[in-house]
């Protein structure tokens, strides 16, 4: 009888222990496997397989470059699925011509949405992975980018700032027509293979850090593409200053605050560095709240995370600290429905998911930026951005 009596008490503790705690145990056990294997379960949770190859694709301009390009796509089967997260490379690089004819496509009763990626500055094609091939198992093929070389974000004077301005302006334009050389080719060599099975002429466009401007200038400069996601990154050239009039939507992470109490802290500094990049992100944060403020536009600022949270550097045992407290899975979660749920609306051409107005967030730790006096207050000492530090 003591026994049973130990027994039951045994089952109720465990009981009562699980529903009390059962995400606590569930992080912990999915931390502590991340943390041992090195490994981090791919972003596959739609109802497609997902396959990755690498193209290389001649360029047609004079210099006659070789692009090199990271597709991610829905496949049928037969296909090498896409290796762990954390493996370096996926394939050998491959001629696309050559390789469009072998690849097994899924069928689907709709043609796939076409999305391109501009990685951030210095960064590649492969740092986002996890979240292409997520937004892969629902529909899309993803185009992933190289990025053009890398520039200084330079703070310490007026004079750094405005040339930093400068050098964001032109990255955007060039990495721009970067990819419109990609897409061009990639349309090329693949549109003839899979006409009806896949969009080329409206297209998705989403990138991390300055990835995110050369998105939003894309959107300006080519009328493929019909819509773009800025992943926590400053705009420059004509989007800094609103001339994006394609859907747009913001994720931004907790890298900087942008709330207007924060920023005027900031502004106020007698630091010279710390002065000038606030000047720049209060025009930022004052334009964001333009943006995402007009009608079919969204804003997300997805609390808990650095930078760096918005890639698949987010997935790797340095950043441990967000697995135990269940912040990685939480963050990409939130990151990958949001941008599902705007390119369903604004390529696919879906009825507006609910998500995209839901206020508050269904998710834990985001706040919605659309009719938020919290922040975007004209704090900044320009309306241009082109003439911050000119006064």
């Amino acid at each position: 009888m003591r026994f049973l009596a130990f027994f039951i008490a045994i089952m109720v503790a465990l009981v009562v222990g699980n529903l009390l705690f059962d995400n606590a145990f569930r992080r912990l056990a999915q931390a502590s496997y991340l943390y041992v294997s090195d490994q981090f379960p791919n972003g596959v949770t739609g109802p497609f397989s997902v396959a990755s190859v690498t193209f290389q694709m001649a360029s047609k301009e004079a210099d006659g470059r070789i692009i090199t390009t990271q597709l991610w796509y829905p496949t049928k089967g037969g296909d090498s699925p896409d290796p762990p997260v954390k493996d370096v490379s996926l394939s050998v690089e491959q001629d696309c011509e050559k390789l469009v004819g072998s690849l097994a496509l899924a069928d689907a009763p709709s043609p796939f949405g076409l999305l391109l990626y501009a990685p951030g500055n210095g960064g590649n094609k492969l740092e986002n992975r996890a979240t292409s091939e997520f937004l892969a198992s629902h529909g899309y093929l993803i185009l992933a980018l190289e990025d053009g070389p890398a520039i200084p974000l330079e703070f310490g004077s007026a004079e750094r700032l405005r040339e930093t301005i400068r050098l964001g302006a032109e990255k955007a334009q060039r990495d721009a027509q970067a990819a419109f050389q990609t897409l061009d080719r990639f349309t090329q060599c693949a549109r003839e293979k899979w006409a009806g099975q896949v969009t080329f002429d409206h297209i998705g466009f989403f990138g991390f850090s300055l990835g995110g401007s050369t998105a939003a200038q894309a959107a300006i400069d080519d009328p493929r593409i019909a819509s773009a996601v800025n992943l926590d990154g400053w705009l420059f050239g004509p989007a800094a200053d609103g001339k994006i009039e394609k859907p747009y939507m913001a994720l931004l992470t907790d890298d900087v605050d942008l709330h207007s109490n924060a920023l005027r802290k900031s502004l106020a500094s007698l630091n010279p560095a710390i002065h000038y990049q606030a000047d720049l992100d209060a025009h930022f944060a004052h334009m964001q709240a333009v943006l995402t403020n007009r009608p079919g536009n969204y804003g997300f600022w997805i609390h808990g995370g650095d930078h760096q949270s918005f890639n698949d550097s987010l997935l790797k045992q340095a950043s441990s600290h967000f697995w135990f407290r269940g912040e990685a899975t939480r963050i990409k979660t939130a990151k990958d429905a949001y941008l599902l749920a705007f390119f369903d609306t604004t390529v696919k051409g879906l009825p507006p998911s609910p998500l995209l107005t839901q206020n508050p967030s269904p998710y834990p730790k985001v706040e919605v930026l659309k009719d938020n006096r919290q922040w975007g207050d004209a704090i900044a000492s320009a309306p241009i951005q082109s003439e911050l530090g000119s006064k």
